[in-house]
């Protein structure tokens, strides 16, 4: 899974005056994929940002911008 990630580029850097950081957003029901994915992301050194449908759809677009 961490190889696939890498390999499509999924996760992309993002350079800040902080240092460089990769974000992946998850917008997924609780399931084994989901965990499979979390997992992926922190052995490659990728934060995941959760995103939950009770957002609503203008807290979802404030947060992905």
């Amino acid at each position: 899974m961490a190889k696939y990630i890498n390999y499509h580029e999924l996760a992309p850097r993002n350079d800040f005056d902080d240092g460089t950081f990769r974000t992946l957003s998850l917008y997924a029901k609780n399931r084994e994929e989901w965990v499979l994915t979390d997992m992926a992301c922190v052995l490659t050194d990728i934060t995941v940002v959760t995103l939950y449908d009770t957002l609503g759809k203008d807290s979802i677009e404030y947060i992905l911008n």
